[in-house]
């Protein structure tokens, strides 16, 4: 497997593979339920259709093609490329699919006839990422030399170009409002840029290695990154702080998804390589609800008493952040004790205004073990259990 991602509903995950197949499953079990076969070559990227119904998929064998989920009939082929198609995406409506390739250029199709409806040839390298804007106007695409540009899908007119982005540009995602995009490298670096004036508005360090796989939460407060340093990583866009790791891991991570209510990652491991080439991998489907915060209301209603404590990464490995909503301003004492009531650390004890707060806790100086996080104001308090990992 090289490539994954979720279906629309979450219910199933699509995978390509280096054995020219194209292979859907059950996201709960892992269960295998079709095999889409016709390529000739290594499949590079897949995705799932807006509406679940059709998977896209572009290989090395020059060629983007699109599967009927139901049936697994090959609806649709795209051929025009002159060498390897690296990265496909769906536009939001379905109606089209770009493509990316080695053959330096981007090119937007329409899924109904298999024509190509518009080249973006201002590249000078392989392109190895592409991503629609969610209202379907722009696309942005990212290649081997580092260029990351923002063109118009009707046209192929360039709107602008994102500068910095490191060496071998190997993932791309707009947030949810399509105000940002994020870029995942070969330099080790995750960068966000506005895509109103191409400006880099964070810069995410920490990896140390290939930076292969990029995504926001469905919220578009953090961005989700996986490397072949054999993490993955979860940054604050706002602070530009990681907040979570995962490093369970003994391999490279080369792909994930991120499920469409952000509560599921699936994540594609290498444990072979042959010349370079991955030809071992595993697929690995993880509880995203511990290292993403839940969703929080704005304001709770008047009547409410009881305070959403959302704490994550939980277990924590290193730091926690904690997250709450105050109803009114209001005195509040939080703390961190152990299962004896022992206090370890006095983290808020003053008056706090109406709304959302937060709080990063460096756990590093806690022995391993379980803690409670307890939250007190004028009006209520409540209590949640987290679990410390040296």
């Amino acid at each position: 497997m090289l490539s994954v991602a979720f279906s629309p509903d979450g219910t199933y995950v699509v995978s390509g593979s280096n054995d020219s197949t194209v292979r859907l499953r059950e996201a709960a079990t892992g269960a295998a339920v079709a095999r889409f076969g016709g390529h000739r070559d290594v499949v590079n990227s897949v995705t799932y259709s807006p509406n679940g119904t059709h998977v896209v998929s572009g290989s090395d064998d020059q060629t983007a093609r699109v599967w009927e989920v139901a049936t697994g009939a090959e609806v649709a082929r795209f051929t025009g490329h002159t060498n390897d198609v690296r990265a496909v995406a769906f536009s939001p409506d379905g109606a089209h699919v770009v493509s990316g390739s080695d053959d330096n250029s981007a090119r937007v199709w329409e899924v109904a006839t298999g024509i190509e409806v518009t080249r973006f040839n201002d590249h000078r390298s392989d392109v190895l990422a592409v991503a629609y804007s969610p209202n379907g106007m722009h696309v942005v695409s990212g290649t081997d030399f580092g260029s990351v540009a923002l063109w118009e899908a009707s046209t192929g007119a360039v709107v602008g170009w994102f500068t910095g982005a490191g060496h071998t540009v190997r993932s791309l995602a707009f947030s949810p409002d399509g105000t940002h995009v994020v870029s995942g490298s070969g330099s080790y670096r995750v960068h966000v840029w506005d895509v109103a004036t191409g400006a880099e508005v964070a810069r995410f360090r920490g990896h140390t290695d290939d930076v292969n796989s990029v995504a926001f939460s469905p919220d578009g407060t953090h961005v989700v990154s996986a490397s072949d340093d054999e993490t993955v990583r979860v940054w604050e866009v706002a602070t530009g702080m990681e907040v979570a790791k995962i490093q369970q891991f003994s391999e490279p991570i080369i792909s994930f998804a991120l499920s469409p209510d952000g509560t599921r990652l699936a994540l594609v491991s290498v444990a072979q390589f042959d010349w370079g080439e991955p030809v071992a991998t595993r697929l690995w489907m993880w509880n995203a609800t511990n290292i993403l915060p839940v969703g929080i209301d704005p304001i709770p209603d008047a009547g409410q008493t009881q305070v959403m404590l959302d704490a994550y990464p939980n277990p924590a490995y290193g730091s926690i952040h904690i997250r709450y909503v105050l109803r009114e301003t209001t005195k509040v004492r939080l703390r961190v004790h152990d299962l004896l009531g022992r206090e370890s650390t006095l983290l808020v004890d003053q008056v706090q205004t109406m709304g959302p707060q937060s709080v990063h806790f460096d756990t590093s100086h806690l022995p391993s073990g379980k803690y409670f996080l307890s939250f007190q104001s004028e009006y209520t308090q409540v209590s949640r259990l987290m679990a410390v990992v040296r």
